[in-house]
């Protein structure tokens, strides 16, 4: 097989992937959607019921959520530091692969919340 041939096959097997991903996601929406409206029908429900009963129904208490310990933002030059080390290292074509998974050429293309994701890939390298 030649590598044209090749090519047409992983793009036909790429593009059947993205179709079957769009037909999961609608029908999650459309489950999504009957879970909603099922959610609705029971909200209805318990008004009726509070209404012949006379007594209100009482909420759910609402969990406060708890403070969160402040989370340290990754820094351009932290994720820097260690790209160089895992280039001077070897692992260049490695370092392209991340930066492509993250929809980048070059570091100063990655979007900032990614940079904790990025350093945590990156690090792992080699080991």
């Amino acid at each position: 097989m030649g590598k044209m041939s090749d090519l047409d096959i992983t793009i036909k097997g790429v593009s059947a992937c993205g179709k079957s991903l769009v037909e999961a996601a609608d029908s999650m929406r459309s489950f999504i959607e009957t879970l909603k409206r099922c959610g609705d029908s029971l909200i209805e429900a318990a008004s009726e019921l509070e209404g012949y009963f006379g007594t209100p129904v009482e909420e759910a208490p609402v969990p406060v959520p708890q403070a969160e310990e402040p989370v340290q933002k990754v820094t351009i030059e932290e994720v820097r530091a260690v790209l160089l080390e895992k280039r001077r290292a070897g692992f260049k074509d490695e370092i392209k692969a991340l930066l492509a998974r993250h929809n980048a050429s070059k570091l100063t293309e990655v979007n900032p919340d990614d940079y904790a994701d990025l350093l945590a890939e990156a690090e792992v390298l080699g080991t």
